[in-house]
Order: C-alpha cells, then structure tokens, then sequence
C-alpha cells in the first residue's frame, strides 16, 4: 500500500462527510490532532527498518480504531444519508486495513488486527 494512496483515499472521505458534517452543526477539523501531530514528529526522528515498523504498526492500529469507530456509527445514526457515507467510507477503511494486515506479515510486523 502506497503512502499517497491512503492520503487520498482519507481525504476523498473527509471531503464527502464536510457537507453532512456541516449540516448536523459538527465542526470538522482543520488539521491534524496534537496526538497526531506528537506521532508524525516522532517518525520524523526514524528511519529505515524502524521507520517501517513503527509506521506499520501506528497503521494496523489506526486502522482498527476507524473501522471499529465506522461500524458503530453506521448503526447507532438515524441519519440515512450519513449511514451510507459512513458504511463507504467502513468499506475504505477495511481495505486499507487487510492491506496493511499483509504488509505487517510480509515485514514481520508483530502488530496484527483483529476485526
């Protein structure tokens, strides 16, 4: 799985919910969480085999936290509009987990999901 791809992949899904977003009176997040933005500092300090690793793992575990956060939404909302952007969006979320899932194996990654 390509970096990029899943940049794009996230930022399709971000600008599809802006508007249903908009509509329920949720603001959306102009940036990354401090949390988010503490982690990409500390990939910044690694490379090579550690710099694979620990994005391999940071993934698997962002991953299975979206889907699991997705699938709840999809069916606690009432809204049938959010509840198809969101059941997408799962759709997304899953593919880039099982990819990552085999990208983990394949480096050796201790980290696996468990759906």
């Amino acid at each position: 799985m390509h970096p990029q791809r899943m940049v794009d992949d996230h930022g399709k899904m971000l600008d599809q919910m802006k508007p249903a977003a908009q509509a329920m009176g949720v603001k959306v997040p102009d940036g990354p969480s401090k949390g988010a933005m503490k982690n990409m500092d500390k990939m910044k300090s690694l490379s090579g085999d550690a710099f694979d690793q620990a994005y391999i793992k940071d993934m698997v575990k962002d991953h299975k936290k979206d889907s699991s956060e997705f699938k709840q939404e999809a069916q606690s909302t009432q809204d049938p509009q959010l509840r198809q952007l969101v059941m997408q969006s799962s759709q997304i979320i899953d593919s880039h987990l099982q990819q990552i899932q085999q990208i983990a194996q394949t480096k050796g990654t201790s980290q696996k999901a468990k759906m």
